[in-house]
């Protein structure tokens, strides 16, 4: 097989490429050497001796990190706290809520009928044939009445069809 086409993806077999190997993992060097003392032999008083050597020799920042633990706060420290909220009943807490949500639901019932007056309002910028007939067929007659009114002064040269819609309309009234 040929894998020519493969050599820029692949190094040819001839000169067994292997990977560099992996750097050596350093340890950051320490200010000041620390000698521990060697591990006692077997017996007790060797050993409490050894600690004691040992305890001595630790990093500083371990017995800092030791006093800085957190202690929880006294329950003291927490009467500042207004007791007003938090000594309310559950029933008082839920009356509130319920109140803001009738006054959130007022709010936008109110909201939807002040949009259901506008779209109410006849919009006299808006005049078609067309809205005309509709406004006929739903017997809005006064409004239909209008509309072909604007109509005729908008195109004057359909001023006799409208004339004859308007005569129909104010018979119907």
């Amino acid at each position: 097989t040929d894998f020519s086409r493969y050599a820029d993806i692949f190094p040819p077999e001839a000169e067994n490429v292997l990977p560099e190997p992996a750097p050596e993992f350093s340890v950051p060097a320490i200010d000041e050497p620390v000698n521990y003392p060697a591990p006692p032999s077997f017996a007790p008083s060797d050993w409490a001796a050894w600690a004691a050597d040992y305890q001595a020799a630790l990093p500083t920042w371990a017995a800092a990190e030791k006093d800085n633990v957190p202690t929880p706060e006294p329950v003291s420290s927490f009467n500042h706290v207004s007791k007003g909220r938090f000594t309310e009943s559950l029933q008082d807490r839920l009356r509130g809520i319920r109140r803001l949500q009738a006054s959130k639901l007022a709010d936008a019932q109110e909201e939807v009928r002040k949009i259901a007056r506008r779209s109410l309002v006849t919009q006299e910028a808006v005049a078609s044939e067309t809205l005309a007939q509709l406004l006929v067929r739903q017997g809005q007659y006064k409004n239909a009445l209008k509309m072909y009114q604007r109509l005729a002064l908008l195109y004057p040269e359909k001023k006799s069809i409208f004339a004859g819609l308007i005569k129909d309309l104010k018979e119907k009234l």
